[in-house]
């Protein structure tokens, strides 16, 4: 299984390569603030962590799309699902600190379940990261530069608090 931390820049380097230069600007803050844990707090990651890979099942709800597992930060899913949820919230009309909102309901029940307090610049700094890929990445903001830039202009927000 792959350490996603030793992965994570490569892939949004090679993302920021193929598109416009302010996505550049981001990795290299995201490089210069890079926050790799030590390798025993590493713990088994989903990788694309977000509310599109659950299925509802006759269980209950069962994740799915397993192509991205990995060795990562135990924030590297908490700030995934997250940034999913703000930039769901802020692309449909909300208002980004609705959508942050939303993040923190999440990192709550992540807390009380495990027992981890997340360290803000940590989580801050996997938020930024999956804004990145987001930006890029999602077919709803392909030809839609003004809602890549909201993703960006989060992402470097973020980015300034992890700093």
């Amino acid at each position: 299984m792959p350490n996603y931390e030793n992965t994570l820049l490569d892939q949004t380097c090679k993302a920021a390569e193929l598109a416009e230069p302010r996505f550049n600007l981001v990795v290299d803050r995201l490089a210069a603030a890079g926050h790799d844990p030590p390798a025993e707090e590493l713990v088994v990651s989903h990788g694309d962590f977000s509310p599109r890979n659950l299925l509802q099942a006759d269980a209950g709800l069962v994740l799915i799309d397993f192509d991205r597992v990995q060795h990562a930060s135990p924030w590297r899913d908490v700030g995934y699902w997250t940034a999913w949820l703000w930039a769901t919230a802020v692309l449909g009309g909300e208002s980004p600190a609705r959508g942050w909102a939303l993040g923190e309901t999440f990192v709550a029940a992540y807390r009380a379940t495990t027992g981890r307090r997340p360290d803000p610049r940590q989580l801050a700094w996997h938020q930024a990261a999956a804004l990145v890929r987001i930006a890029h990445g999602w077919s709803a903001l392909r030809g839609d530069a003004a809602g890549r830039d909201r993703m960006l202009d989060g992402a470097h927000a973020l980015l300034a608090r992890a700093s």
